[in-house]
């Protein structure tokens, strides 16, 4: 392997994890796994839980862990090895916030104001001809940012910018100093809800007691309900050793063939390992030399050694292997007891495979079963687990076989290479980067080795090419520093190499950060007052270093201290004071010797105040302490008697008594205490107030006294509640009563009067017509004054109401003629009487008088009707009461008719009668009685149903007659009528003949017919011709008319021979 390769991995210190850890899932304990490295984190993520700690070799990781089925309480445990490491600060909650930044510029300084934005430069002569030591002058940025505020004398300039805050939780913790697991302090946090699935975020600060070491601090979480020790016992405490120790770590020896000269085989871990018994020269091909040991059956190394594993205790073996030939008994590495027998730990190549011998009186061979690849390097891992008894075999890292094997003997101090102690069983092949352990390597451990060596081993065959082996060099040593505290580092450093530069390191990352290409040296945590010493190193590509030391030293700030308060002292009592200090890096604020609150708002008393503020960090700041003396004076304002009245008042009154003061005080009355702002119901007195400030100490003005006084007043009653006159009507009945303004005061009385007689309150008035004086008079008490007629009214009753006037016995419409009298009967009413009042009666536009009797009524005739008209007239009453009052009836009427009834006869008709008997029958146009008499013979009465149909039957002889009606109507208006007409008998068709009529036999011609349908009838109409008849009578000729006769069906049947009634005449 490479020289420089393997040299920077020792100087770097590549950690690789070889420690273990127990996953669980409480109860049940899971199997033991290792966790991986990736970058600069470790991490353990399996079905169960997931923690990652990053950057694990850092004073400032990072942690994130969850589980992933599993909710509870947990208790998180840091544990730590003091000798190593401190605690400083532990946080959570990452989240973004403002913060202030401050750059100082130790170079060349220059700035803009719009915008605002400024530079830090560097200029140098940079070499451009080697020869002729030609130079020009060079420009290089420092640092450039825009800014809120600059300081040009001191080149610095701050700015806000938003980062990762996170929230201190350093006070949470609490802390057992127990040794366990090499570390000796505890720390823990109880009662963390955990959530299934939910990542949980801490911070950690250390401190370095040491700059070597690796068993510095330990992360973990346990259930809450256990001990730190019953969690280990158990098997529930889930962890990582996140700054474990490298994979050289209980290494015992480890040669890396780099040697070219010298009798001996250095064991860079170790000197005391170092192998003397060389039988092979150095620097030859196919000798020890570039890198390698190659044997080739030529020769031996050997030594005795110390601390080499022993008995049934754990080992590891691992080297690099190029065989060139595979038989019988080849010894490739080994040690065992001087005499070469007995007991042994060797790999050997055996019968073609890899072979592992071991024994204690007897040799035993334990086969791998697995081949060695001829000419090509491969890495072969043998490991030994004690606790299992498990011895297994490995290639290039993966494994290959195991068996249960047991060692119970020393295994002895002689330790070859090539041939085993005796020189015999020579190894035909090429070894390099040999190492024993007395542990069991992990996996992980394995993986890690082979890739860190691997490229060292191209094709089978390794490539020792030195290449280039000069380190840089720095252009000018790195400048020491000067600062102070509070300010920010930003130093550039150059470096340069014949070749090609690589990178900038620094060894101090726990409060500094170099740009891997820039060189820039910046500060990442705040500086405090102290030296700091540096290692900076510069890398070129070859990985050739060199290194300087820087000093930076911080100097105390130099910043000003003091209080701030809102108000200027002197100042009077009542007045708010907020104290305040500007510092902003923690402070203890004092008054009078006591500790308050920053930003304390204070309501202080008259005194003299000593305000003094002391910075928690006297070791960063020159400016620790700063007093103020703050004077408070008496207050001056008023304190009075207040009334919300001038004095003097009348009674009753309810004055609201108070006092201005703005602070506590007493207010008295007459020596009794108040309450302030009460509404107080005094009486008829001279009253005393005083008020008396509590706070005599802080104001000046304490007392004032005030006299108020309240008059008697003056009584009041009011009559009905209302005062005046008012008037009642007739008939009303009402209580006549006085209202008290004053009530519950028993010093007052009121009488009332009523025209100088007394009544009680509340009496019933009814009287009749008149005026009546209602008077109250009233005497006084303690707080009134006597009054007489304090209250005088007025009553008055009075008749408004008009007279009722009926007509009870009265039909409504009685028909009258204008020649007939009409006899009344009226009822009149009214509260107030009727005295010398008469009713008056109009019904033609003539007015008759007619005098109330003692009863209230009219009773008369009313004979004159004349003139009236037909139709209905009003009957108008009129009736006056003793008061005047006019009332009037006009709802009744007397219907006036002197119009006979007009008749019409309607039967007979004026021609000729033939039916027997004879109807007579007429009309009237109103109702009416009828008679009728016929040829001046007696009177005889019609029938009628309605009084407008008039009928009648009767026989007559046949001759002519003369009829005459007559008609009334209901009140005698008479009318009559005459008719003449003639009476005769006619025969009838059909055999023989009656009394008068005509008998014999005549022939009809069929005569034409027409039908006609009438809905439910059907008629017959008969065509109007003359009838041809023969007829027979001994009378003599006889003559046919024309006829038109209707014929009513019953049916529908038609018959076309039908038999026709008709008249004949004689000529």
């Amino acid at each position: 392997m490479d020289k420089q390769a393997k040299t920077a991995i020792y100087s770097f210190s590549v950690f690789i994890i070889i420690a273990s850890m127990l996953f669980l899932i409480h109860p049940v304990k899971s199997a033991e796994e290792p966790w991986t490295i990736q970058g600069n984190s470790v991490y353990v993520n399996d079905s169960n839980i997931y923690i990652n700690i990053t950057p694990h070799t850092s004073n400032h990781p990072k942690i994130e862990f969850k589980t992933h089925s599993w909710s509870g309480n947990l208790d998180l445990v840091v544990g730590f090895n003091t000798t190593e490491i401190m605690p400083k600060g532990a946080y959570t909650n990452p989240h973004q916030g403002n913060i202030t930044r401050k750059y100082i510029c130790n170079y060349e300084f220059n700035f803009t104001t719009s915008p605002k934005f400024a530079t830090c430069f560097k200029q140098y002569n940079s070499t451009i001809n080697n020869q002729t030591n030609e130079t020009e002058l060079k420009t290089k940025i420092l640092f450039n940012h825009s800014f809120e505020t600059e300081n040009s004398t001191t080149k610095t300039i701050t700015w806000f910018e938003e980062a990762e805050v996170w929230d201190d939780i350093s006070g949470d913790f609490n802390l057992i100093e127990q040794e366990m697991l090499g570390f000796d302090k505890w720390y823990y946090k109880q009662g963390i809800n955990a959530n299934a699935g939910q990542i949980y975020k801490l911070k950690l600060d250390f401190e370095h007691q040491t700059l070597g070491g690796s068993n510095k601090y330990f992360f973990g979480f346990k259930p809450s309900s256990q001990t730190i020790q019953q969690a280990i016992d158990s098997g529930t405490f889930y962890y990582i050793d996140p700054w474990t120790e490298s994979w050289n770590a209980n290494i015992v020896s480890y040669y890396n063939f780099t040697q070219t000269s010298g009798n001996i085989l250095d064991a860079v871990t170790d000197t005391g390992n170092d192998l003397a018994t060389i039988s092979i020269t150095r620097g030859v091909t196919g000798q020890i030399g570039n890198g390698v040991a190659t044997i080739l059956s030529a020769g031996q190394i050997k030594d005795n050694v110390t601390g080499f594993p022993q008995t049934d205790g754990n080992f590891s073996i691992n080297f690099w292997s190029k065989a060139e030939t595979a038989g019988a008994n080849k010894h490739i590495i080994g040690w065992q007891d001087a005499s070469g027998d007995g007991d042994r730990i060797q790999v050997w190549i055996d019968g073609g495979n890899y072979f592992i011998r071991s024994d204690g009186t007897v040799v035993s061979s334990i086969s791998t079963g697995v081949a060695p690849t001829l000419s090509s390097f491969e890495m072969v891992s043998v490991l030994y687990d004690a606790d299992v008894n498990n011895l297994s075999f490995w290639i290039d890292g993966v494994y290959k076989s195991s068996v249960s094997s047991t060692f119970t003997a020393p295994a002895g101090n002689c330790f070859s290479i090539g041939k085993n102690c005796d020189n015999n069983y020579a190894y035909n092949g090429t070894i390099d980067e040999l190492g024993i352990w007395n542990k069991s390597l992990t996996p992980t451990e394995l993986t890690n080795i082979y890739n860190a060596q691997k490229d060292g081993f191209v094709n089978g065959s390794y490539t020792a090419d030195f290449g280039d082996t000069t380190s840089p060099t720095f252009d000018e040593n790195p400048s020491n520093l000067s600062i102070i505290y509070g300010t920010s580092v930003s130093q550039e450093i150059n470096g340069s190499d014949e070749t090609e530069f690589d990178n900038y390191a620094i060894n101090f990352t726990e409060k500094y950060t170099i740009g891997f290409t820039s060189g820039v040296l910046t500060n990442t945590s705040e500086l405090k007052v102290g030296v700091d010493l540096i290692n900076v190193t510069i890398n070129d590509t070859a990985n050739n270093i060199a290194y300087a030391i820087m000093r930076i030293e911080v100097n105390q700030s130099t910043e000003g201290f003091y209080i701030n308060i809102n108000d200027t002292s002197p100042t009077t009592f009542g007045e708010t004071l907020l104290v305040s200090s500007n510092d902003t890096d923690g402070f203890i604020l004092y008054q009078n010797g006591s500790i308050i609150t920053n930003a304390s708002v204070l309501n202080l008393g008259t005194s003299t105040y000593n305000f003094t503020a002391i910075r928690n960090d006297t070791a960063n700041y020159s400016n620790v302490i700063s007093t103020s003396i703050f004077q408070i004076n008496q207050n001056t304002e008023a304190c009075n008697v207040v009334f919300n009245e001038t004095s003097p008042v009348t009674y009753p009154t309810t004055p609201l008594v108070s006092s201005d003061c703005t602070s506590g005080f007493i207010l008295y009355r007459n020596n009794s205490i108040i309450t302030n702002n009460t509404q107080i119901a005094l009486g008829s007195s001279t009253y005393n107030f005083t008020v008396i400030r509590n706070d005599t100490t802080n104001y000046s003005n304490i007392y004032d006294e005030e006299t108020f006084q309240i008059n008697k007043g003056t009584l009041i009653a009011l009559i009905n509640s209302s005062t005046g006159s008012f008037t009642i009507e007739l008939g009303t009945a009402v209580n006549i009563s006085y209202n008290e303004t004053i009530i519950g005061d028993d010093d007052v009385n009121y009488t009332m009067y009523n025209d100088s007689i007394f009544i009680l309150n509340n009496t019933e008035f009814n009287d009749s017509i008149g005026t009546y004086q209602i008077v109250v008079n009233s005497t006084g008490g303690a707080n009134y004054s006597s009054n007489i007629n304090i209250s005088t009214q007025v009553l008055t009753y009075q008749d408004t109401t008009a007279p009722t006037i009926t007509l009870p016995v009265y039909t409504n419409a009685t028909l009258k003629k204008n020649t007939q009298t009409l006899t009344l009967n009226i009822s009149v009413l009214d509260f107030g009487g009727f005295t010398n009042s008469v009713c008056n009666v109009d019904i033609n536009g003539t007015n008759q008088t007619f005098d109330v009797d003692a009863n209230n009524w009219c009773n008369f005739t009313v004979g004159n009707l004349t003139n009236l008209a037909d139709g209905n007239s009003t009957i108008n009453v009129y009736v006056n009461d003793t008061s005047n009052n006019r009332g009037l009836n006009n709802s009744f009427v007397v219907y006036i008719d002197t119009i006979a009834p007009i008749l019409t006869i309607n039967n007979p008709t004026g021609v000729d009668e033939t039916a027997s008997p004879t109807l007579f029958k007429i009309t009237t146009n109103e109702i009416s009685s009828c008679i009728y008499s016929t040829n001046g013979g007696s009177n005889t009465s019609l029938t009628t149903s309605d009084n407008l149909t008039h009928t009648k039957t009767e026989d007559l002889s046949e001759d002519t007659h003369t009829t005459t009606f007559y008609c009334n109507d209901t009140i005698l208006n008479s009318n009559s009528d005459s008719i003449e007409y003639l009476f005769r008998k006619i025969g009838m068709t059909g055999g023989g003949s009656g009394g008068g009529g005509f008998g014999g036999q005549f022939l009809i011609k069929e005569p034409n017919i027409t039908l006609i349908s009438l809905e439910d009838e059907v008629v017959a109409e008969i065509e109007q011709k003359p009838l041809q008849v023969t007829i027979l009578d001994n009378v003599g000729a006889w003559e046919l008319n024309e006829y038109m006769i209707y014929l009513v069906f019953p049916t529908l049947f038609i018959f076309l021979l039908v038999s026709i009634s008709f008249m004949v005449r004689r000529k």
